[in-house]
């Protein structure tokens, strides 16, 4: 198409890793799949999509990394694990959830300070807002999002950049409990549970 780069390939590569939340490097008993049918399909990625991903990926990843320097180790959910899981090419990524433990937060707020190129916002709902300009990236307590669920998480590489993700199951009860719980994301979330079966 005019005006748009063609995309690279790329392949991605889930991994399993059990009980990540005792020990965040584990790989010990893990499987791999490489799931070659998502080559074609996330690099034919809308190109409203395919923008949404090389603007948040990069940022993603640079703040994954500022968190391993205090031994942080943020795990990723809601739009970015769903794309990934129903091998969706269409739905922009507004921006990236990611859970980590709620005595934490003061960690990573005394981080994000360190970077003139970052701002933050506290939220009343258990959330940190983490922003570079206009791309934004979420940090939930993973012990309020993810309450009672017994939980497990996947590596995934995506566009070369490589994210730990809540498995498909945790996802799916994370949407199922929010269309209970949020009445004008009931919808949505009920759609993208349709395409996460």
């Amino acid at each position: 198409m005019v005006g748009h780069r063609p995309l690279k390939p790329f392949i991605l590569v889930r991994i399993q890793v059990p009980e990540p939340h005792k020990n965040p490097r584990a790989i010990e008993g893990f499987y791999i799949t490489t799931i070659f049918d998502n080559i074609k399909a996330m690099s034919n990625s809308s190109p409203e999509q395919q923008k949404s991903l090389n603007d948040l990926l990069p940022y993603g990843k640079d703040l994954l990394s500022f968190c391993e320097q205090i031994n942080l180790f943020p795990i990723a959910y809601g739009s970015l694990a769903y794309i990934f899981y129903a091998n969706d090419k269409s739905t922009p990524i507004n921006d990236i959830d990611f859970l980590i433990p709620k005595e934490r937060f003061q960690d990573l707020l005394s981080l994000v300070s360190k970077y003139s190129d970052l701002r933050y916002e506290e939220t009343t709902y258990n959330s940190i807002k983490v922003f570079r300009g206009d791309l934004k990236i979420a940090f939930d307590s993973i012990e309020d999002y993810l309450k009672d669920i017994d939980f497990k998480t996947e590596k995934a590489d995506i566009n070369g950049h490589s994210f730990t993700l809540v498995d498909k199951e945790t996802l799916k009860e994370v949407y199922r409990r929010g269309a209970q719980t949020i009445p004008f994301k009931e919808e949505a979330y009920r759609l993208k549970l349709e395409k996460l079966t």
